[in-house]
């Protein structure tokens, strides 16, 4: 019994131990489990923490760049504004200066009127005609495009330069296409319209540099022309320029006086303090360096001829859209023109001034104003032609007597061939052709965008076209 008791109580100490050993075992195993979920809980709070850091180190970039990019869009908007305000301010004080000088060059005009008026005749020197200092006020105005011109001419900025060069090479390749057909003409004034409405744009300095180029570009053909009739399409070209861009009628005209002063009209004296070649500068007549002496008379009048010819043509032209002439190039500016011919002083080159300007646009003046005309064409006969020059040298001889010739014969009521532009035999497909040339620059090869069509004064003896 005993033994058996001592068995039962070693059994019993036996599961009391295996008891304690599997108590130890959980508390070991929950103590591990606790300590694996303390450091999955530390885990994964230090990686919530270093996402929190990431996103608040993007958030403050984030942040960052977005001041950055807002204070560069600020900056630009000012950079924008002040441009805008320095492009308005140059054009107001581009409109300004130009209506200061408009009104200076007409302060002056009339306070040289004034000065004449109260001055006694007998002492006072001659006081220049309101025309005359129209004329001054209109190349003083050319003179300072000039001078505004000098920095697009100089400028080394790649847009200038480009805008440059376009305004050049297109006022060029159009004026190259001009011939006397309607087509021509008007598929020519289109795309200088445009270039001049382009230059407009771009400001006030780009256009007077436009306007110079253009109206100088239509003038020099006076050098190489040789007959009246080329003129004519010239003039459609310069009055549809000036009806859409009405600031070209004066430096057109500007440029035909500074070469021509018999466009003004006028015909100046040489004063005591210039030099033969200052003089013959301001006749319009060129020095020949090679002769070292002035050019020839037949060359001079030649040019000089012509210049009153595209004048005249210009100011005879109905514009053929239906709009008023532009001013400054009207029928009563050609009225007036010839009108101060005739009351005015006469000179060794009357002659052949009177003579241009009747061959040119007489039957448009007849047209127009009819009687009116036919008898400033008899004042002309009884009193202007026995007091013109006969000077042989000068050909003011052969001037005179083409004009008696011309009066005496009614050759005014013949109208002069090519006034009207009229369309050639040229096929469409040519025309397209032409106009798709445009775009490749090639009309210095294209002999037909050379000539002009009609025909005028037997003068034949060069080029009738244009370079």
């Amino acid at each position: 019994m005993a033994k058996t008791l001592q068995a039962r109580t070693a059994d019993l100490s036996g599961v009391e131990a295996s008891v304690e050993a599997w108590k130890r075992k959980v508390q070991a195993e929950k103590e591990a489990k606790e300590k694996a979920l303390a450091a999955e809980r530390a885990a994964e709070e230090a990686r919530k923490a270093k996402e929190d850091e990431a996103a608040a180190k993007a958030k403050a970039k984030a942040e960052k760049e977005a001041e950055a990019e807002a204070e560069a869009n600020e900056e630009a908007a000012k950079a924008e504004a002040n441009e805008k305000e320095a492009k308005a301010s140059a054009e107001a004080k581009a409109n300004e200066d130009a209506e200061a000088a408009k009104a200076k060059a007409a302060a002056e005009a009339k306070a040289a009127k004034a000065k004449a008026d109260t001055a006694q005749k007998a002492s006072a020197p001659a006081a220049k005609e309101a025309h005359v200092l129209e004329s001054e006020a209109r190349l003083k105005h050319l003179k300072a495009v000039h001078a505004a011109s000098e920095p697009i001419l100089n400028s080394a900025d790649p847009r200038v330069k480009k805008i440059r060069m376009d305004v050049k090479k297109q006022i060029g390749e159009a004026c190259n296409q001009v011939a006397n057909t309607p087509k021509s003409i008007k598929l020519v004034v289109t795309k200088l319209c445009k270039v001049l409405s382009e230059a407009r744009a771009a400001g006030p300095e780009y256009l007077n540099f436009s306007l110079d180029i253009l109206a100088g570009r239509l003038t020099s053909q006076v050098k190489v022309l040789t007959e009246i009739r080329s003129c004519f399409p010239l003039a459609h070209v310069a009055a549809m320029c000036s009806v859409h861009t009405p600031e070209l009628a004066d430096i057109f005209v500007a440029h035909l006086n500074q070469m021509c002063p018999f466009t003004v009209p006028f015909c100046p004296g040489r004063r005591p303090d210039q030099s033969p070649q200052e003089y013959l500068a301001t006749s319009g007549m060129e020095w020949d360096d090679e002769r070292n002496a002035p050019e020839q008379a037949e060359k001079y009048q030649m040019r000089m001829t012509m210049a009153i010819s595209l004048l005249a043509a210009t100011m005879q032209t109905t514009p053929y859209d239906g709009s008023p002439q532009p001013k400054g190039l009207t029928f009563d500016d050609l009225w007036a023109w010839l009108a101060r011919l005739v009351n005015g002083q006469v000179h060794m080159y009357t002659a052949m001034t009177i003579l241009a300007l009747l061959e040119t646009a007489g039957f448009a003046l007849l047209t127009q104003y009819k009687r009116q005309f036919q008898k400033l064409l008899e004042l002309i006969q009884r009193d202007v032609l026995p007091n013109l020059s006969r000077d042989a040298k000068s050909g003011a001889a052969a001037s005179l007597a083409r004009l008696n010739t011309f009066l005496g014969e009614n050759q005014v009521c013949n109208e002069p061939e090519g006034r009207v532009p009229k369309e050639s035999a040229i096929s469409k497909d040519d025309e397209e052709h032409e106009s798709s040339n445009d775009n490749r620059g090639g009309y210095n090869n294209n002999n037909n965008n050379n000539r002009s069509n009609g025909g005028g004064r037997g003068r034949g003896r060069g080029r009738g076209g244009y370079r």
